[in-house]
């Protein structure tokens, strides 16, 4: 919304008026409560897991199921589980 875009806008400036010689990568955008409204909302885990397996013992399962899936990737580089 506009005023939420109002509050960015005078974290931007409070953070500038703060300290003049910081990176414009380092200025606050969110408030403090923003910032940790979101990261508790991004990062929650909603997903149930079974609590009896390890988190090896479903890699291995998931390795039989689909051996020759993309278990990994980084980069150009791609690793299957077999």
């Amino acid at each position: 919304t506009i005023e939420r875009m109002a509050g960015h806008w005078r974290n931007l400036l409070t953070g500038m008026c703060r300290d003049v010689n910081q990176r414009i990568a380092d200025l606050p955008l969110l408030s403090v409560d923003e910032r940790q409204d979101t990261l508790r909302d991004w990062n929650r885990d909603l997903a149930v897991y079974p609590s009896e397996y390890c988190a090896h013992q479903r890699i291995e399962t998931q390795a039989g199921r689909t051996p020759l899936a993309i278990a990994l990737n980084f980069g150009a580089e791609q690793l299957s589980y077999q």
